[in-house]
């Protein structure tokens, strides 16, 4: 009698464990789905060459604080033609023609996957002028909308700028900016 007894409260505690596990499961569910979605949203945005890139947090060269972008500071391709438009108060001692720079050929190419799942896109823009040529390195996260930006100079290969930021297809950009307003 003690062994059914001992039998039926492991059961009973493994059926118990296993019903936490599944609301555990079922409450991340939602979650991963939306990150999910939006992961493939930015992947099928990047491929399609129609995106933007709301940038959230600069990091500038020489170790100073990272920067919140309180403004709209963005890189935005559609079809061959992108555009950088970066706020002048990121920059406040260099002319705006060094940040708002457009290219009616730019390039992006797919890159690697990471060993995490991170995927690498490589991006070239060229100015009007040699000195506005940029290289942009993207690497979209994982299973998510966010990504980090490298920013280098086409002319002389130097870091510029990184930051952080979210990839939107333009249609659910507008939507989400309509909606903040």
């Amino acid at each position: 009698m003690k062994i059914i007894l001992k039998s039926l409260s492991v059961i009973m505690l493994i059926m118990a464990m296993a019903g936490c596990a599944a609301q555990k499961t079922g409450s991340r569910t939602g979650e991963s789905t939306a990150e999910e979605v939006l992961y493939k949203q930015a992947i099928q945005a990047l491929d399609e060459r129609k995106f933007i890139i709301e940038a959230t947090e600069f990091y500038f060269p020489g170790g100073k604080y990272p920067t919140k972008s309180e403004t709209n500071s963005q890189i935005s391709m559609d079809g061959n033609k992108a555009v950088i438009r970066f706020s002048p108060d990121l920059f406040p001692r260099s002319p705006m023609d060094h940040w708002n720079i457009e290219d009616d050929a730019a390039e992006i190419t797919k890159g690697e996957h990471k060993k995490n799942g991170d995927i690498q896109f490589s991006m070239k823009i060229d100015g009007a002028q040699k000195w506005q040529d940029k290289e942009l390195i993207i690497i979209l996260y994982k299973n998510t909308n966010a990504c980090f930006v490298h920013v280098n100079g086409g002319y002389s290969g130097h870091n510029i700028v990184d930051f952080k930021g979210h990839i939107y297809p333009p249609v659910s950009y507008t939507h989400l900016r309509a909606h903040e307003t």
